[in-house]
């Protein structure tokens, strides 16, 4: 494993310098400070045999990771599943005009939900089965 002294975590890995995608096996996601941005998330992957850390600086890149995250039944995922990130570069908001760094998170081994878990998140509560008031209790059909 390549570790700075300062940091005692692997190489980083650098899209600008080291490509724009990288693929690796997982092998952890950890919290950590860096330089200008305080604590913040790292995906650790093996890349040809070596781990390299890829921080999770950037909203677009870590809203896919979270995404990806909050869609397992357990939340994690799983070593040695592959996963690749790809930056897209920068890109102008439609909504704000800002400017952001995009990318593309794939996830290729990920755990294929069950049938149950997939239906479960579209459960309709009792609350929400219940016809408004305001309607007079009438099933609109």
């Amino acid at each position: 494993m390549a570790t700075t002294e300062a940091t005692q975590y692997p190489a980083a890995w650098i899209f600008d310098t080291d490509g724009e995608q990288v693929e690796g096996r997982y092998v952890a996601l950890g919290e950590g400070p860096t330089r200008g941005y305080g604590n913040r998330p790292f995906v650790t992957l093996k890349v040809d045999g070596t781990e390299r850390t890829v921080w999770l600086l950037w909203e677009a890149l870590v809203n896919q990771v979270l995404g990806e995250l909050e869609r397992r039944p357990d939340n994690e995922f799983v070593p040695g599943e592959t996963i690749i990130i790809r930056s897209l570069g920068k890109k102008t908001s439609e909504s704000s005009g800002r400017q952001y760094e995009d990318f593309r998170a794939f996830f290729p081994e990920a755990p294929k939900p069950s049938g149950a878990d997939l239906l479960h998140k579209y459960r309709l509560t009792a609350e929400a089965e219940k016809p408004a008031e305001s309607d007079g209790g009438s099933v609109p059909f």
